[in-house]
């Protein structure tokens, strides 16, 4: 189908009701992975908040917003000392990096880590542990505000990276009541559709029977 020709049918209304921001389309998903080697959800991420919309005008609007943003902020490995000089020389700085955590005992502290900025013993609040405990299982896709304070001294050692703000671009929490109550806004066939369509695969078509929906679902 063509970008001209796309309209929301009743079940991607009710999705991008329920899931303001979540919902986005994979053919602009096909469009921008070309241009980026960046991981698919981190585009779908941006996606979801700069083009969640079926205007066209709006939707190139984002489109750029979400080129202008992956080009700014997304930290790419042979970039990484270059951006942690533009950290210092500024008071805050954005980036799109993997964030994990771990809590040293020993220091009776939490640390955070940055996958592409490979870079250990980020200072980081309790607070944002406790409110996305996926960091400390493996870490997660975010948007993150980083501040640099050269005066902070940890037991005789420099610790001047901190992490100021947390925007998950993945689920960042076990926490999924929320998924729970909006799941009541959709019929049994709905729902079962919608996890298809979140596949990548048209549950309209006529190939998908209702025994083969059930066996992507198993798989």
């Amino acid at each position: 189908m063509s970008d001209q020709s796309f309209e929301l049918d009743e079940l991607d209304k009710l999705a991008a009701e329920v899931f303001p921001g979540l919902v986005v389309r994979k053919d602009l998903l096909r469009r921008m992975r070309s241009a980026f080697g960046v991981p698919a959800f981190v585009i779908e991420f941006l996606l979801g908040k700069y083009c969640a919309s079926t205007d066209e005008e709006t939707i190139r609007e984002g489109l750029q917003f979400v080129r202008e943003t992956l080009a700014s902020k997304y930290v790419k490995p042979d970039e990484r000392e270059a951006v942690k000089s533009a950290i210092k020389q500024h008071s805050t700085y954005e980036i799109i990096d993997k964030i994990s955590v771990r809590l040293v005992e020993t220091h009776d502290k939490y640390w955070g880590r940055l996958s592409n900025l490979d870079l250990d013993f980020i200072n980081i609040d309790e607070s944002e542990v406790r409110t996305h405990d996926r960091l400390l299982m493996g870490g997660v896709w975010a948007e993150i505000t980083l501040r640099y304070d050269d005066s902070f001294v940890f037991k005789g050692q420099n610790r001047p990276f901190f992490v100021d703000a947390i925007r998950p671009i993945q689920l960042s929490s076990r926490n999924i009541d929320r998924f729970i109550e909006v799941r009541r806004r959709f019929t049994r066939e709905q729902w079962l559709d919608l996890l298809m369509r979140s596949m990548g695969y048209e549950p309209s078509h006529p190939y998908y029977t209702q025994r083969r929906k059930l066996h992507l679902m198993q798989r």
